[in-house]
């Protein structure tokens, strides 16, 4: 797998890296081959239903009906069994998931939950100040929003 390849070539990434998938069956190989490589499962409501766009991802009408089950299984199995089965360190959940009751809860699992993508200035300092929880942005200052250029 290039992934572990590029681990053994730099052993510096193992710690200022995150390995993130929606994928759990990549986490899970990961974990097994080397498990000091730190990983986050990623997840999204809907994501086998919905794309990012809002608009529907199957066009066939058995997907559409499998696709909901689908999402329904694996949202329950995200929030059960399957970051202890994959050796999950982390968790990433849209930003809009993201709950003081959501954070104690992976809390309480010894998993820290990591919201994504929060970009605008006043999203960062509510999860910042007041979740107090870990976020992924494409913006790498703190102070300003994506697209900001005042500062």
């Amino acid at each position: 797998m290039a992934i572990l390849e590029l681990f053994k070539k730099h052993p510096e990434l193992r710690s200022m890296t995150v390995v993130c998938s929606y994928f759990p069956q990549l986490i899970y190989r990961i974990r097994r081959a080397d498990p000091s490589i730190v990983t986050a499962l990623t997840f999204r409501h809907q994501v086998l239903t919905m794309r990012v766009d809002g608009k529907e991802r199957n066009k066939e009408l058995w997907k559409k009906w499998v696709a909901p089950v689908a999402d329904f299984l694996l949202e329950c199995s995200h929030q059960t069994w399957l970051p202890y089965i994959i050796g999950n360190s982390a968790f990433l959940a849209n930003k809009n998931q993201i709950s003081r009751n959501y954070l104690k809860f992976w809390q309480a699992h010894d998993i820290c939950p990591i919201a994504w993508t929060v970009n605008d200035h006043h999203e960062k300092q509510y999860f910042h100040e007041y979740l107090q929880c870990s976020y992924m942005t494409d913006c790498l200052q703190h102070a300003t929003s994506c697209g900001d250029q005042s500062t």
